[in-house]
């Protein structure tokens, strides 16, 4: 499980609010002297997200307690696998197919965004799918 410490702002039916801060990876990596990344990351460091999580061990929660909650790692690598690679791969995989049929140019690099654009509406469709499974959810683990 990918765990996270936060604080309840909120309860009501659909679950538990809970605030976390964003944290950036930057001052651990060995690269963030020339990363462009580092810039943006330092930006939105310390901003507060609100998030709903599930309850369903029904712990007994309340307003600014602090708490933990957990994704599972393997959800969370699902998801980030579909987020990235899902795009890239359709951009090149249509490219190349447009390149092998001698295309122009012009309309390579048009087939190329259309492959991009049809991995994004995937990635779009796989995360409905994904939004209704359980496991994809946060959840409450415990109070801290």
């Amino acid at each position: 499980m990918i765990e996270e410490q936060g604080r309840v702002v909120d309860i009501d039916p659909e679950g538990v609010w809970i605030e976390v801060e964003k944290h950036s990876a930057c001052a651990s990596c060995n690269a963030r002297s020339g990363c462009g990344q580092r810039l943006l990351a330092e930006r939105s460091a310390g901003q507060q997200v609100v998030i709903c999580v599930d309850n369903p061990e029904l712990l007994a929660v309340s307003v600014d307690d602090r708490v933990v909650v957990g994704i599972a790692e393997g959800a969370f690598m699902k998801a980030s696998l579909a987020l990235y690679l899902l795009p890239l791969l359709l951009l090149f995989l249509v490219s190349a197919l447009a390149d092998l049929s001698g295309a122009a140019e012009g309309v390579i690099i048009l087939a190329g965004l259309a492959g991009l654009a049809a991995g994004l509406g995937l990635v779009r469709f796989i995360s409905r799918h994904w939004h209704k499974a359980q496991e994809y959810h946060p959840v409450l683990m415990r109070v801290s």
